[in-house]
C-alpha cells in the first residue's frame, strides 16, 4: 500500500495557503459526526501508520498521526503499558491523530487525566505550510504554556497534527467492576457517596437508568475490600463492558436521536432534559438522547454550571444546529487570536469548531 509523504501533505497545505482556498483535514474518518460539517477540498492524511519510538522505561510513546488507537494499545500491552486517557476507538478504526485533534478521553478521564495532560510534543503543519515541533518527549518544569496542548480539541482548525509524542502509564495490576442494582434511591447521591468518600480506588463509574457500575484499579486485597463495603454484583467481561462505554456501542448510545455531551459539576442532579440520560466520569459527564431544542438543552446546562455540545446531531446533518456551547467574549476573543497565529488565511477547517473561525 502507497502512502503519502509528509513533504505532500506540506505541499498541499502551501498551496491551500498561497490561493487562500480552504481545506478539510481527513483521517481515518471515523469521527465525522463530530462538528460543523465542512464544504472544501480534502487532505487526506494517509502518511505511513508507524510507532516511531517508544522506550517503555522512559513511559513515552511517539506515533504518526495516521497510526491506529488499536496499534498503540497492542504495543503498549505487551509491556503492561496504556494510555491512562482511555481513549474511544470506532469502528476499530481511530487514529491517534484524530482522537488528539477531537480531544477525546474515555471513562477513566477524571480518576486519571485527560488527553490533554498526556500529550508531551506535536509535530505540525500550521496553515502556513510550516512545520512545527511543538513540546517534547519528556514532562518540563518550566514557565509559559506548552503550545502543543493547544492542538488537543481543535479540530484541525490550528494545524495538520503530523505526529504525536504522549506519556503513557503501566498498567493496573489488578481491576475489579462491580454493578448496582437500582433500588429506588437516588442514582447521583450514590455516585456521590461514593465518589466523595476517598476510600475506594476508582477507576471508572458509569450508570444508566437502572445500574450504577464502578471499576476498581490497584492491589487485589484492597479491591476485594473495597468491592464488600460498595456491595453490588462482580461484573463479568468487565472489559468488554467498559470497551463498550468508551467506544461508544453500549445499548443506551445507540438510540435514533441526537446525542448530547453535558459537561456539568459531579454533584448535579438528574438534568430537566427529556430522553435516556447517562452517567459518565462519576457523574460529569452526561450523555443525553433527546429532540428538546438545542437552546433549551443549553439552558439547562448554564443553569447548573455546566456546558452541553450536540455530540451526534443524528438526522441533522447539516449546520442548521448549533453544535458547540456559545463562547464568552473573552474566550472567544482568545480563539480568534490563536486562529490567525496558526491559520491567517483561514483555510484549515474553517468553521468545524465554530462557523466564525
Amino acid at each position: 500500500m502507497s502512502y503519502q509523504s509528509i513533504e505532500d501533505i506540506q505541499e498541499q497545505v502551501l498551496e491551500a495557503y498561497r490561493t487562500k482556498v480552504p481545506r478539510k483535514i481527513v483521517g481515518a474518518d471515523s469521527k465525522n459526526f463530530y462538528g460543523y460539517k465542512i464544504n472544501a477540498t480534502p487532505i487526506v492524511i494517509d502518511i505511513k501508520p508507524e510507532i516511531i519510538d517508544y522506550e517503555p522505561t522512559e513511559l513515552v510513546i511517539t506515533a504518526s498521526a495516521s497510526t491506529p488507537i488499536a496499534d498503540i494499545q497492542k504495543t503498549l500491552a505487551q509491556h503492561q503499558q496504556m494510555l491512562a486517557f482511555e481513549p474511544p476507538d470506532f469502528n476499530n478504526m481511530s487514529t491517534i491523530g484524530g482522537t488528539i485533534a477531537c480531544g477525546f478521553s474515555g471513562p477513566r478521564r477524571p480518576f486519571t487525566g485527560s488527553a490533554r495532560d498526556y500529550t508531551l510534543g506535536i509535530t505540525c503543519i500550521n496553515g502556513k505550510g510550516e512545520m512545527l515541533k511543538l513540546g517534547g518527549k519528556v514532562m518540563k518544569n518550566v514557565a509559559g504554556y506548552d503550545a502543543s496542548r493547544l492542538m488537543v480539541g481543535s479540530l484541525g482548525t490550528l494545524a495538520v497534527v503530523i505526529n504525536v509524542s504522549l506519556k503513557v502509564v503501566a498498567k493496573p495490576a489488578h481491576e475489579i467492576s462491580t454493578v448496582i442494582r437500582h433500588d429506588g434511591g437516588s442514582t447521583i447521591d450514590k455516585i456521590k457517596s461514593i465518589c466523595n468518600s476517598n476510600k475506594y480506588p476508582l477507576s471508572a463509574v458509569f450508570a444508566d437508568d437502572s445500574d450504577i457500575y464502578i471499576r476498581l484499579s490497584g492491589p487485589e486485597a484492597y479491591l476485594r475490600k473495597s468491592v464488600n463495603a460498595i456491595g453490588g454484583e462482580i461484573l463479568d467481561h468487565a472489559d468488554l463492558f467498559w470497551n463498550s462505554v468508551a467506544n461508544q456501542t453500549y445499548k443506551s448510545f445507540n438510540r435514533q436521536l441526537p446525542l448530547w455531551r453535558v459537561s456539568v459539576p459531579p454533584a448535579t442532579d438528574t438534568l430537566a432534559i427529556s430522553g435516556a440520560q447517562l452517567i459518565d466520569w462519576g457523574g460529569a459527564l452526561r450523555w443525553i438522547s433527546t429532540e428538546d431544542t438545542a437552546d433549551s438543552v443549553r439552558q439547562v446546562a448554564t443553569a447548573v454550571g455546566g456546558q452541553a455540545i450536540l455530540y451526534k446531531p443524528h438526522d441533522h446533518p447539516d449546520n442548521s444546529l448549533s453544535i458547540f456551547h456559545p463562547l464568552s467574549h473573552g474566550i472567544a476573543s482568545l480563539h480568534k487570536k490563536l486562529k490567525l497565529a496558526f491559520d491567517p488565511e483561514n483555510i484549515l477547517n474553517p468553521g468545524h469548531m465554530y462557523l466564525d473561525l
